[in-house]
């Protein structure tokens, strides 16, 4: 069984600027109705610091060092609307779905880190809802492998999602799947502004009859720029460069 330094499953507490070290899961929220602050926090020889079971908190200027995964663990489904907060350390995601109906807003400076720690599941975010990234040209938001080389499937926004935007955030190492990319939107719709994908292992946009408009969109390095079926981006500004095969 797990061992849990601190285990928060009700009310909304206040933990800062303590010391959580040796356990399985440093600090677990299990809560999804309670919004618990955890802030200035050193966290050592853990397995994971942090755990967010369908949860969120309040993170800042949290530390981790000599844990397994150094990062904020989420797990779950977002069920109602959730915003993650920059924090010193990066959130860590293996495979979950936003839920129609409902946001997940992701605030300058947050780093997304992609882990299968099974190594029997391609890991992805999967948008019924909507996914609002709020990256600044300073702090923008970034997803990535859980390290610099390390592949991930993809953001899927699914059938049917709107109201999804992407503003200053960077994809870095998706589309490891087949005829798939780093960004799919499958019969939906998204806004991209100043987004920049770089090496996918398969193309960098993946438009399925999806509603794709921005502008300042960068990609680079994938194997494949754009892969298109039925309604093409209106984008401008567009940068596609360094990439193996044809961009549309």
């Amino acid at each position: 069984a797990d061992s849990v330094g601190i285990y928060i499953d009700g009310g909304s507490p206040t933990i800062s600027n303590s010391t959580i070290s040796n356990n399985s899961i440093g600090i677990f929220v299990n809560s999804v109705s309670n919004n618990p602050a955890i802030q200035n926090n050193t966290f050592t020889g853990n397995t994971y610091p942090v755990k967010l079971e369908s949860a969120t908190a309040v993170l800042s200027g949290n530390g981790a060092t000599w844990n397994r995964y150094n990062g904020i663990f989420f797990d779950g489904v977002i069920f109602s609307n959730t915003s993650w907060h920059a924090d010193a350390i990066p959130y860590i995601v293996n495979r979950f779905t936003i839920n129609a109906g409902t946001t997940l807003t992701i605030q300058a400076g947050t780093v997304v880190k992609f882990f299968n720690p099974l190594n029997n599941t391609n890991p992805e975010i999967i948008v019924q809802g909507s996914l609002i990234t709020q990256g600044t040209a300073v702090n923008p938001v970034v997803f990535a492998g859980i390290t610099d080389a390390t592949t991930w499937k993809r953001i899927y926004i699914a059938p049917g999602s709107t109201g999804s935007s992407l503003t200053y955030t960077t994809l870095k190492y998706g589309g490891n799947t087949y005829y798939e990319a780093a960004l799919y939107v499958n019969q939906s719709s998204v806004q991209l502004s100043n987004v920049s994908i770089s090496n996918s292992a398969q193309s960098a946009i993946f438009s399925s009859n999806g509603s794709i408009t921005g502008s300042n969109v960068t990609l680079i390095n994938n194997t494949y720029g754009f892969h298109i079926e039925g309604v093409c981006p209106v984008l401008t500004n567009t940068n596609v460069t360094a990439n193996g095969g044809p961009t549309l």
